[in-house]
């Protein structure tokens, strides 16, 4: 892989190949008589996820085998990226019996011996290494030479002037380096290639350091055979002069100089690996062995799987895309690749599907905990999230991209319409002022800007106003339009409206008409949102005089979760402000949860039953002064007959039994 490839990792084949080679080498030494711990040495322990599959493919391997092994993750010799971001390293763990375990071991390049990045003393190995050292050869310093007709020419700069081509001095190399560039220089007539004098300086210092034995494998885009070479020349391929490709051919050539040997696994110039083996028997069987599932997992067609679920997602043949999604559902390369296509293939699709992808990308999230560390995925899970009707999610990916100084101006009216779905309407005015300034004049923006304002200007009067607590996860949102799909889906149960004798959502509605029909009962009818986890269920005051009758419902995905306790205390407080004195309700009889919350909540059964065919129901009172049971009753009564609810009782006059039908079921 280049220098620039995904910081997601390379993806869980490969963890599984370097388990096994791990595994395979350990034994391999063993047979050879090098005893101790097998230590994995990782030169980019920035790759965090590279490290934690590697630790769930070898823990378990080490528990069943009884090897000793340790993973140590290493600073140095490394030219940092331009423009990379520091990320927090991997920690250091030991399986088996293996012991003094390094923090972390710092190595630049100076001195021989990697020191313990705590305490600053040298660490040496107790045992053969299997030193990782991915892309550390192109971000080592290389020598770009051209080979044109027997002249050797360097890529270099000379007192501050650009960098150009020069011819290469003669005291430039040592003898055997000198030599070689000739030997390229004959046998390329006109050529480009790359000495990596760094990375060779390396390997001296550490097979050196592992005197036990070791195994250095690389993995970065390089030559990996002269004919490689004679291919880019003919078919002219670019050749970054400041970031050349790892002469990968030339390493392995002069291998035994360093007393090791080298081969190839792979010779796909986007995606060479090496293997340099040191203190193993050098039989061909022993290093088919190792090579055999570096070359498999390299094969992996991460890159065809991810460009399949774009295509499907294009199609909007959204669960074609979730079935490839599920063959690998831990790998966030392919929400890396396919994010933009499967955000407008949910956008269009049905509930339940984007319920499905919303799944996945929640156990992509919680299998990868690295994932924040990377802008790339956290724009990618933010904006799927928003799309998902997941704000929580998509809030917790799109703040931390924020905070990182990631953020786009996409990025911020995003956030402000999480914030919008969460009620969080100031906020989502501020995150519409940055994109703004990020981007002025910026569409969506305003759009979003427009939408809030006008929201918030509907929210005046007692009840059309938004209401919480200190301390409560809960807030009573008046019920508005823009709540329609987080309602829609936490309606889904069936349930719901049986139990509240509320109509179900129509066929073909997509929740607006619902809810305009809620706000045609009153003004105190509100959306429940939680703070992070958006909207979760919904309330009701029906007001008459000072008398309130309250229904409620706890979404699907919400239920039993405790929540209606604390929004019972929000209702209760919000109507005590307003003047109410009476709050009463109804639970049926066998809604034993309804009726446990609103007793625990202060609510007191009434001594009081409807008529046919209403008997199914018990009715509950809660006072703001004293008040007798009769009044209380009477109240109802009151109550009862000025809505219109159809409820009939002992004592009122007798409704038609036409009457009666049409509003035997409109009872909060």
């Amino acid at each position: 892989m280049s220098a620039a490839a995904s910081l997601d990792g390379h993806g869980p084949e490969w963890a599984a190949a370097v388990a096994t080679l791990v595994q395979r080498s350990a034994v391999a030494f063993d047979r050879a008589g090098v005893q101790g711990c097998f230590t994995i040495l990782d030169m980019q322990p920035w790759r965090q996820l590279d490290a934690w599959w590697l630790r769930c493919q070898i823990e378990p391997l080490a528990r069943l085998t009884g090897l000793a092994l340790r993973y140590v993750p290493c600073t140095g010799p490394v030219r940092p990226l331009q423009g990379e971001r520091v990320r927090r390293r991997a920690p250091a763990w030991s399986v088996g019996l293996a012991a003094d375990v390094p923090v972390e071991l710092s190595w630049q390049g100076h001195g021989d011996r990697p020191v313990c990045a705590v305490t600053g003393q040298p660490w040496a190995p107790d045992g053969p290494v299997l030193i990782l050292a991915g892309d550390l050869a192109l971000r080592l310093p290389q020598d770009l030479l051209l080979a044109h007709h027997g002249v050797i020419q360097e890529w270099r700069s000379v007192a501050s002037a650009p960098r150009q081509w020069h011819p290469v001095e003669p005291d430039r190399y040592p003898g055997w380096f000198g030599d070689s560039v000739q030997a390229y220089a004959k046998g390329l007539p006109s050529a480009m290639f790359s000495l990596p004098v760094g990375y060779w300086q390396f390997l001296e210092q550490a097979l050196a350091w592992a005197s036990r034995g070791a195994v250095v494998l690389t993995r970065a885009e390089g030559w990996s055979s002269l004919a490689q070479f004679r291919e880019d020349a003919a078919q002219a391929v670019q050749i970054r002069e400041d970031d050349p490709p790892v002469n990968l051919h030339w390493l392995a050539l002069h291998a035994d100089r360093l007393g090791a040997s080298a081969h190839s696994v792979s010779t796909n110039r986007a995606d060479a690996l090496q293997l340099l083996t040191i203190g193993l028997p050098e039989d061909a069987a022993t290093l088919a062995l190792l090579r055999a599932p570096l070359a498999a997992a390299t094969r992996t067609p991460r890159t065809e799987r991810a460009r399949v679920v774009h295509l499907l997602a294009v199609a909007g043949e959204l669960q074609g895309a979730l079935a490839v999604l599920q063959l690998q559902a831990d790998d966030p390369f392919v929400l890396r690749m396919a994010w933009d296509s499967l955000v407008r293939a949910a956008t269009g699709t049905t509930p339940a599907l984007r319920a499905q992808l919303g799944a996945w990308l929640e156990r992509l999230m919680a299998d990868n905990p690295w994932i924040g560390e990377d802008g790339a995925l956290l724009r990618a899970a933010g904006h799927l999230a928003l799309a998902c009707a997941l704000p929580d999610l998509a809030q917790i990916a799109l703040r931390a991209l924020h905070e990182s100084g990631w953020s786009l101006a996409a990025d911020d009216v995003a956030l402000a319409r999480c914030h919008e779905q969460l009620g969080q309407l100031d906020a989502a005015l501020g995150a519409c002022q940055r994109a703004a300034m990020r981007q002025p004049g910026y569409v969506e923006a305003l759009a979003v800007r427009e939408r809030v304002l006008a929201r918030k200007a509907l929210m005046s009067g007692p009840w059309r106003v938004q209401h919480e607590q200190a301390g409560s996860p809960l807030m009573l949102d008046p019920l508005h339009e823009d709540h329609a799909p987080m309602l829609a889906r936490q309606m889904r149960d069936p349930s719901i409206a049986f139990m509240t004798v509320l109509p179900q959502i129509a066929a073909g509605d997509d929740g607006r008409e619902w809810i305009k029909a809620r706000l045609a009962d009153g003004p105190a009818i509100y959306a429940v949102m939680h703070r992070q986890l958006g909207l979760v269920g919904y309330t009701g005051l029906h007001l008459c005089k000072s008398t309130a009758f309250i229904s409620y419902w706890i979404g699907a995905d919400y239920q039993g979760l405790g929540f209606c306790a604390p929004l019972i205390r929000l209702a209760l407080e919000l109507a005590w402000r307003n003047g109410i004195e009476l709050m009463v309700s109804s639970v049926y009889d066998d809604n034993e949860r309804s009726m446990r919350a609103l007793q625990r909540s202060g609510f007191v059964p009434m001594q009081v039953r409807a008529l046919p065919p209403d008997t199914d129901r018990s009715f509950v009172m809660l006072p703001a002064v004293s008040m007798q049971a009769d009044e209380a009753r009477l109240r109802l009564l009151d109550f009862c007959s000025s809505t219109g609810s159809g409820l009939r009782f002992e004592g009122q006059e007798p409704l038609t039994s036409q009457a009666t039908a049409e509003t035997s079921r409109s009872a909060p």
